[in-house]
């Protein structure tokens, strides 16, 4: 789940106004906050990320953004409730910079933020978000995360070695690339925890996917939710 590492919970113009997007498609209910077909097409396109053409291949990639907006929103919750996760206008600036200079020039930056129909602001209240987010799951999971020197030799003898093996290259000592593995394993241990973390918040919430529910009318929220859920705004 190293899409963790990017996390960007998604919103519109319309919630940054409080205008309810009642014609929008609910894509789910988590925990009474909606996530639309609309925040899945932002996320697409921040990202700028192919979408399949095969009807089968585009169902199950929507599907899987949505278990990563379901999973965000679960975090998000989280992080909202912790007390000592500030982010810093600073720090805000410093991750813009570092979208920003994914474009050639400004201007097709601008134009990006047009084509994702969002405003400066709204990206500087996502972003602040996406860091609150990151933050919380250093916080909730990294000090827990230990590599022994056992499991280092382990990775070294069964998968670098062979793999360097099998490419002819030579094999250097373990000294020589120990930290490297550090960092990896501990990745992948990070990655587990925050998996294992995130399922259980997903078995005890009240999430209810809507995603390709028939009929496909907009809104197309059941009766029974309709009292219950709260238009996410990115000031909130």
């Amino acid at each position: 789940m190293l899409w963790m590492l990017a996390l960007l919970l998604m919103g519109d113009p319309a919630q940054a106004q409080g205008t309810p997007r009642l014609a929008d498609r609910i894509a789910a209910v988590v925990e009474g906050e909606i996530i639309t077909l609309s925040d899945l097409h932002w996320l697409v396109r921040y990202r700028n990320m192919p979408v399949p053409e095969s009807p089968d291949l585009r169902r199950e990639f929507y599907r899987q953004m949505l278990d990563q907006l379901i999973d965000e929103e679960l975090i998000a919750r989280e992080a909202e409730r912790t007390p000592g996760i500030e982010v810093t206008p600073t720090e805000v600036d410093q991750r813009l910079d570092q979208y920003r200079s994914q474009f050639a020039s400004e201007e097709e930056f601008q134009d990006r933020l047009s084509e994702m129909q969002v405003s400066l602001g709204d990206l500087r209240l996502l972003t602040r978000r996406q860091l609150a987010v990151y933050r919380y799951l250093k916080l909730r999971i990294e000090p827990f995360i230990i590599v022994l020197p056992d499991e280092i030799e382990t990775y070294y003898r069964q998968s670098l070695v062979p793999e360097l093996e099998a490419n002819s290259q030579p094999v250097p000592s373990l000294e020589m690339f120990e930290e490297e593995i550090r960092q990896i394993l501990s990745v992948q241990k990070t990655t587990r925890e925050i998996d294992l973390w995130v399922s259980g918040q997903r078995r005890k919430s009240d999430i209810r996917i809507l995603l390709f529910r028939r009929p496909p009318g907009a809104p197309n929220l059941p009766r029974e939710l309709q009292a219950q859920v709260k238009i996410r705004r990115l000031d909130g």
